[in-house]
């Protein structure tokens, strides 16, 4: 090799090195461990838009990308385009998780249709990891259009506060605030180095990929909950954080799209330092019933949750849903769900809302509830309405009756106890209880085997 061709790899090299491209990928990646992928290949006479590369993260084995704006504004090229999908494809062989950080002002447009195909075939090569391999989006900067709809293509998207991520490319809604309100984002961060720390928390909590187990970890006991908290939850007072954070270990729980569909909770926690996913939904938004925002982010968690074999526990305190879809979808993806699950009825489940997060025979291997939980067909006051038509038709009054009538049915019918008599749930306990029986419940369960009928996919609405 010429000495005009070694001047001309260290300037290539020294290039990168001082971008903050680079910069961003050296502080997630393990000190020293960092490999760098196809850093000669070049793009319309300059280096290649992107940073691919291989490395560990504490201790975990990464392939990460990173758009780099010192190069034409991070524009996606084709050539960029080849060094992300390669990028991709050892990932998946190697079963190790994908970090993309997105940051790029557009794309080569004088490439015009290479172009286009080269963003499809990104989005293939994704879309070829989903359920394979962890794959976490980092929007650090510009992502708009083509590019956000490959970000967006991951299981998890962590948005940085002064980002612009979206699909319109004339700049409106492009905030990381309508990302979040939006359910884009699952995590927003302050800046990069925010969300590079985000993004190695998601890698602690979950495998990296399909054929492996969440890793285990200490952790330290929650706090007590009271049993009056059951109280709370019949006067529709949110206390949802209260109950999911006297469940799992003591500052574990990571919430995801916590500004969207707030009816809904979703995030991933540990209990005896073994990872869950967490569902809970809130009878105090929209009167108890589940919105379509809803339950979509509650159905794509659950999908999330089974990709990589995590348990799920579902808190539930619904009246059901405003629509067939709705219910449809949420239904569907408890139903095909082959991890752990188990349901804990805190409060109303109300019909479809029942047979779609709770039963046993459909959404859950074990389902609990709480003393004080309704289970009913349809909501009390319609059901008490008509099993005591008759007697109030002919009492005196029957305003007074009816709320009688109502807490009777609630107190009998509706029981929990009753639903246990009948072989609907498992057990009834206390609200101090539930963390120690979810323990027990998990442990007997961690060794659950169970697959589908073969199939290409399932045909679900969203």
């Amino acid at each position: 090799m010429d000495i005009s061709n070694n001047e001309q790899i260290a300037k290539i090299h020294g290039l990168a090195a001082s971008s903050k491209a680079y910069e961003r990928l050296t502080a997630l990646f393990d000190s020293g461990s960092m490999t760098e992928l196809d850093s000669l290949m070049m793009s319309d006479g300059s280096v290649a838009e992107v940073i691919t590369a291989a490395g560990t993260v504490d201790g975990v084995k990464v392939f990460a990308f990173a758009q780099n704006t010192d190069v034409a504004s991070g524009a996606i090229s084709a050539a960029s385009a080849a060094k992300t999908c390669r990028l991709m494809r050892m990932a998946g062989e190697m079963g190790a998780p994908v970090i993309g950080i997105y940051d790029s002002n557009g794309a080569r447009l004088k490439q015009g249709a290479k172009m286009l195909d080269a963003c499809a075939a990104m989005l293939s090569a994704s879309s070829a990891l989903s359920g394979v391999v962890l794959r976490i989006s980092i929007v650090a900067g510009a992502c708009v259009g083509s590019n956000a709809i490959l970000a967006a293509n991951s299981d998890v998207v962590i948005c940085c506060k002064d980002a612009q991520y979206g699909i319109d490319t004339s700049g409106v809604e492009l905030s990381a605030n309508d990302a979040e309100t939006k359910g884009n984002a699952h995590i927003i961060a302050n800046n990069d180095m925010e969300a590079i720390s985000a993004a190695k928390r998601m890698l602690s909590i979950l495998p990296a990929n399909n054929l492996e187990v969440a890793p285990e970890y200490n952790y330290a006991e929650p706090a007590m909950v009271s049993d009056a908290i059951a109280d709370r939850v019949a006067s529709d007072d949110d206390c949802t954080a209260d109950i999911i954070n006297s469940v799992v270990d003591a500052g574990s729980f990571v919430e995801l799209s916590a500004g969207y569909a707030k009816g809904v909770v979703t995030g991933f926690a540990s209990i005896a330092g073994r990872t869950i996913g967490v569902c809970a939904t809130r009878f105090g938004k929209n009167n108890g019933v589940m919105c379509s925002w809803c339950a979509g982010k509650l159905a794509r968690f659950v999908k999330l949750c089974d990709s990589f074999s995590i348990p799920v526990v579902t808190f539930i305190d619904s009246a059901g849903f405003e629509s067939v879809k709705d219910g449809s979808v949420v239904a569907q993806a408890y139903s095909e769900s082959t991890s752990v699950r188990i349901a804990v009825v805190v409060g109303a489940a109300y019909g479809a809302a029942y047979m779609a997060m709770a039963s046993r025979s459909s959404a859950a291997d074990i389902t609990l509830a709480w003393n004080s939980a309704v289970i009913s067909p349809l909501a009390p006051a319609t059901a008490a309405a008509i099993m005591y038509n008759e007697k109030l038709r002919n009492c005196a009054d029957p305003v007074s009756e009816r709320e009688q009538l109502v807490n009777l049915y609630k107190q009998t019918d509706a029981s929990a106890f009753t639903a246990a008599q009948h072989g609907s749930i498992d057990d009834i306990i206390a609200p101090s209880m539930t963390r120690g029986r979810l323990i027990a419940d998990l442990t007997m369960l961690e060794d659950k085997r169970a697959s589908m009928v073969q199939r290409k996919h399932t045909n679900m609405w969203f």
